[in-house]
């Protein structure tokens, strides 16, 4: 029996909870700017921790709260090299074990965030 390797149109965002340390820098009377360092956790699927680098900003009103983006390093799922989107396999041999298919692997992504300062 032959069976294709296809792509899933599943969102590829996570909600995840995390920590960042932020370094504010002096602003006017309004913002203060800050560069963010941090990590989060995913609860909900897999558990993985994400790196995270950005900026952000804090606005004087609400002084406890603030918004951040920037570079999330993620670890996701990825087919192994020998597979490939669009492509049939033979799949005829039952002793095709699932996990050998991919591998976990770090790659480049983006984080937004709403932060709630201690």
């Amino acid at each position: 029996m032959k069976e294709g390797v296809g792509q899933t149109s599943l969102s590829r965002s996570r909600i995840c909870i995390g920590s960042q340390m932020v370094f504010d820098f002096q602003g006017n009377k309004l913002i203060t700017p800050s560069l963010n360092l941090g990590a989060a956790v995913d609860f909900w699927d897999e558990r993985d921790i994400h790196f995270l680098i950005g900026g952000g900003m804090k606005f004087k009103q609400f002084p406890y709260l603030s918004l951040s983006a920037g570079l999330a390093f993620t670890r996701v799922n990825v087919l192994n090299k020998s597979l490939q989107v669009g492509q049939s396999y033979d799949n005829s041999n039952s002793s095709i074990d699932p996990s050998t298919l991919q591998t976990k692997k770090y790659v480049p992504g983006y984080f937004m965030g709403l932060n709630i300062s201690f």
